[in-house]
C-alpha cells in the first residue's frame, strides 16, 4: 500500500541548544496498528511512498510498540509464531523487539501474540 505522506527520517532529537537528547526520536508520520482479539498472528505489509518525481521510497526502520507486559513475537523473514517447544535451528521469531532495521526486500512484518492486544508499527526512513 502506498503511503499518503513521506516517511519521517529517523534521527536523534536535539534540545533548544542543538545538543543531542539521548533516546529521543521524532514521531513517525506513518503508523499502522494490528488489533488482536485473542491469540494469533498477523502481517503488516511494508508501506511505500512515491514522491512527486516518481521515485519510490521504502522505510529503513520500524519501531514496534505494545502495551506494558504484552509479549509478542516478530519475524521479517516468514510467519511469526509463539513457540510451543524449543527451537534450535535459528528459525525462531524474535521476542519483543523495539526498533529494527528493515532488511532490503522485506515485504511484510509478521507478529504473533498469545492473547488480546494492540501492536503498533511506526515506520521511518
Amino acid at each position: 500500500m502506498a503511503a499518503s505522506a513521506q516517511f519521517t527520517r529517523l534521527s536523534q532529537g536535539v534540545d533548544q541548544q542543538g545538543l543531542p537528547i539521548l533516546g529521543a526520536i521524532p514521531q513517525s508520520n506513518y503508523i499502522d496498528a494490528l488489533v488482536f482479539p485473542g491469540a494469533g498472528n498477523a502481517s503488516d505489509n511494508i508501506p511505500t511512498y512515491t514522491d512527486a518525481n516518481g521515485a519510490t521510497w521504502y522505510p529503513n526502520f520500524v519501531v514496534i510498540g505494545a502495551p506494558g507486559g504484552t509479549n509478542f513475537y516478530c519475524s521479517m523473514s516468514g510467519t511469526a509464531a509463539v513457540p510451543s517447544s524449543s527451537i534450535g535451528n535459528g528459525s525462531g521469531s524474535e521476542l519483543n523487539p523495539l526498533i529494527r532495521q528493515i532488511p532490503r526486500g522485506t515485504t511484510a512484518i509478521s507478529i504473533a501474540v498469545s492473547g488480546a492486544c494492540v501492536i503498533t508499527l511506526s515506520y521511518f526512513l
